[in-house]
C-alpha cells in the first residue's frame, strides 16, 4: 500500500513541476490608438467592435442598463426610442442614428443567437420544459430579422393561456435547460 502512495506522490510531483515550467501564455499583441478631441477614453481593436450581449440570467433592471447607451446614443441623434407619441423621423435621420447607435444594441443572449449552431437544440430543450409546466402552444422560432432563436406561445389561435404560461416560465426555464436540465 505505501508503494502505491510513494508512485502517486512522484506522479504528483512530476505533473506540478511540469505545470509549472509550461509556457506562459501568449499576451494578445496591443493596438495602437489615437486620442482625439473628446474626452472618452481610446478604443481600440477588438473593443471598438464588440457589441454589449444579453445573458439568460439578466433582471430585468440589468437588461435595460444595457440597453441605456443605445438609447441614450439614439436621443442624442433625434431619435425617441419607444415613444408613441413623437412622429416617426424622416428615413435619412434614421438611418444616420442607426448607423451610429447600432454597434451599442446589445446581442441576444448566446443560448438564443441565430449564429449559435447549438441555438436550436438549446431552445428545443426550453420548449421540452415549458410544455411540462403547462404551456400548451409552444414552439422553437428562428427570427432572421432580430437575429434570434427562440420559443413562440399561442400557436395560430393564438392561445391566450399558453402566451401568458410561456412569458412566465421562459426565464426559469432557459436556467434550468443551461443547467443541464431537459435532455
Amino acid at each position: 500500500m505505501n508503494h502505491r502512495l510513494a508512485i502517486t506522490a512522484v506522479l504528483l510531483g512530476a505533473a506540478a513541476v511540469g505545470a509549472c515550467s509550461a509556457q506562459p501564455e501568449a499576451v494578445p499583441p496591443q493596438v495602437a490608438s489615437v486620442r482625439t478631441s473628446d474626452t472618452s477614453p481610446p478604443v481600440s481593436g477588438r473593443q471598438a467592435q464588440e457589441r454589449p450581449r444579453f445573458r439568460i440570467d439578466m433582471t430585468d433592471d440589468e437588461q435595460k442598463a444595457l440597453y441605456d447607451p443605445y438609447r441614450k446614443c439614439m436621443s442624442e441623434h433625434g431619435i425617441a426610442v419607444r415613444d408613441p407619441t413623437v412622429p416617426k423621423p424622416p428615413k435619412d435621420k434614421l438611418d444616420a442614428a442607426a448607423k451610429a447607435c447600432d454597434p451599442l444594441l446589445p446581442l441576444p443572449a448566446w443560448e438564443n443567437d441565430i449564429n449559435n449552431p447549438e441555438a436550436f437544440d438549446f431552445n428545443r430543450r426550453v420548449v421540452s420544459c415549458l410544455r411540462a409546466k403547462g404551456v400548451k402552444f409552444v414552439e422553437v422560432d428562428k427570427n432572421e430579422e432580430s437575429g434570434m432563436v427562440g420559443p413562440s406561445f399561442g400557436g395560430p389561435q393564438n392561445d391566450q393561456d399558453s402566451i401568458d404560461k410561456g412569458l412566465k416560465f421562459t426565464s426559469k426555464c432557459e436556467q434550468e435547460v443551461a443547467a443541464g436540465g431537459y435532455k
